[in-house]
């Protein structure tokens, strides 16, 4: 995010530092998502750009060096949808669950509103529908 989205000179020197830090494999960036890319991938519509990290990196929670560390965690938010390997499981049980069902592959945005559904209210401006559990 930059504080002043319409200054073009400060999102030029963001964009040549990110792409300086792209280019060295030792930092972990995949790619940089350009905001055209952001808007297709339903991202964050007022990023500047997006750093998408490869297996195994994560962003760091400081801005104090090392900036670069291993994993603290096996798990994060932040990942591209391209890392397959990164997916979620959801499980679900309870009186009004069909047992034993496989959902199949589920986007995240469908969870509030099938627990919404399943708790019998409306989830208003929920971008999704609720999953079928019956």
């Amino acid at each position: 995010m930059l504080a002043d989205p319409a200054d073009q000179a400060v999102r030029a020197r963001v964009k040549a530092l990110l792409d300086k830090l792209a280019s060295d494999p030792a930092n972990g960036i995949e790619r940089i998502w350009s905001p055209e890319e952001i808007q297709r991938g339903r991202g964050f519509p007022q990023a500047a750009y997006l750093v998408s990290l490869r297996s195994g990196y994560e962003m760091a929670y400081g801005l104090s060096p090392p900036l670069i560390t291993k994993p603290s965690n096996l798990g994060m938010h932040g990942y591209v949808p391209e890392h397959a390997e990164m997916r979620s499981s959801f499980f679900i049980v309870g009186p009004r669950i069909a047992k034993g069902r496989a959902l199949g592959e589920i986007d995240m945005r469908q969870i509030a509103p099938t627990i919404a559904d399943i708790l019998r209210i409306r989830l208003a401006g929920a971008e999704m529908a609720a999953v079928s559990l019956r």
